[in-house]
């Protein structure tokens, strides 16, 4: 009958990103002793260490399902969103920083929107306000509809809720009315420091 196998063989059967994690939080020479790596990365441990390699599954490096689950949760809700998952259209903005800019964008978004990563970036979202060629600072409002931007800005400044349709522009000019939903967020924090997006493509 084939023997077990030594702690020895365990540890090289280890991931390469277990190895980095154990070094992240243990430092280059600290490394635990055999025993104690073998229970944590099989099980073994009765207690909880939190060995997490940063950015393992969240190349953002925010907690966007946990921010989620917040909205989800959040107490006296004012706007419905009903059930949610991540193949939602979603944006998170800094709100403590200057012009609210663009921290998180999800692909489905990208996908809707047809601009890239790189383009939206550190912007306010008003550049869906104007075609691409006319966004490059700050869009004329006749391109959309002065009360609805209102509304939208009223919001933000206030740290409210809202639901509302707005004709927005995709990269190639396509015009199509956005349904939208801005929920303020107070994550790790005793304020408002994030904006929830949900955005939805009602002519598709």
């Amino acid at each position: 009958m084939p023997s077990s196998p030594t702690t020895s063989s365990r540890q090289d059967l280890a991931n390469d990103w277990e190895d980095r994690a154990l070094m992240t939080h243990f430092g280059q020479n600290s490394a635990p002793h055999s025993a104690s790596r073998d229970a944590m990365l099989h099980g073994g441990s009765t207690t909880y260490d939190s060995v997490i390699y940063p950015g393992l599954y969240s190349a953002s490096g925010l907690d966007v399902m946990g921010i989620l689950l917040w909205t989800i949760t959040r107490p006296n809700p004012m706007v419905e969103i009903g059930p949610v998952d991540c193949s939602v259209p979603m944006v998170l903005c800094d709100l403590t920083k200057s012009d609210q800019p663009l921290i998180y964008v999800s692909d489905s978004f990208l996908a809707m929107t047809g601009y890239r990563k790189s383009e939206v970036m550190g912007r306010n979202c008003r550049f869906l306000q104007a075609p691409a060629d006319t966004s490059k600072s700050t869009p004329s409002r006749k391109h959309c509809e002065n009360s609805a931007a209102a509304r939208m800005r009223d919001a933000v400044q206030n740290n409210a809720e809202i639901q509302l349709e707005i004709d927005n522009y995709k990269r190639d000019g396509t015009k199509f009315t956005n349904f939208v939903t801005m929920i303020p967020i107070a994550w790790n924090n005793p304020d408002y420091n994030l904006s929830l997006g949900l955005l939805c493509d009602m002519d598709a």
